[in-house]
């Protein structure tokens, strides 16, 4: 497999098994002596952790933000919650997670924490494979609409408790999505 990884990309040998170090150590892979890597799975329980572990970053992003908002930050933010609506109404999943990976890192920018944003970026690369599920699911999209605009409201009215509360909530909801998939 590293062979073929060296060949195709056009890299070292080293390059190679560093990148894969790099991704077991995120919990992405599992590295098999005999079989190669493989994609680690994520129990129901991974799911809810992780879930928790993002409500609770998340939530204090939104409080960072709220102490730390300009107006044009937060008019940014309302910019980018209506091209988020706007993938959504046009049904592109791709489109909705890459605004959504904007909208997380404006309101971590805003914040100004980089152990805060190294943290939530490992926990997203995680949770990569179910946010295309749970914002498939019948409504989520607008609902993530709502408690999202909700979030930037309260960063707008420089509510630290509400924005990190709200954001909360709206992980809460994602998770409880993404946990129905784990229920049979």
């Amino acid at each position: 497999m590293e062979k073929q990884l060296e060949e195709e990309l056009g890299v070292s040998r080293t390059v190679v098994r560093e990148a894969l170090r790099q991704l077991e150590t995120q919990k992405l892979i599992t590295l098999d002596s005999r079989s190669g890597p493989k994609v680690a799975v994520l129990s129901r329980n991974d799911v809810g952790a992780l879930y928790d572990v993002r409500a609770a970053l998340e939530g204090m992003a939104a409080r960072l933000a709220a102490d730390h908002a300009t107006e044009i930050e937060v008019r940014k933010l309302y910019r980018l919650l209506e091209e988020f609506r706007n993938k959504g109404n046009a049904d592109d999943t791709e489109g909705l997670i890459s605004v959504k990976d904007e909208f997380y890192s404006m309101i971590i920018d805003i914040g100004d924490n980089e152990v805060l944003d190294d943290l939530l970026e490992n926990v997203q690369s995680r949770i990569a494979l179910l946010r295309s599920y749970t914002l498939g699911v019948p409504g989520r999209v607008q609902r993530s609409f709502e408690e999202l605009s909700g979030v930037v409201e309260a960063i707008e009215a420089h509510d630290a408790e509400l924005a990190e509360r709200r954001s909360r909530e709206h992980v809460n909801a994602a998770k409880s999505v993404a946990l129905t998939r784990f229920a049979s």
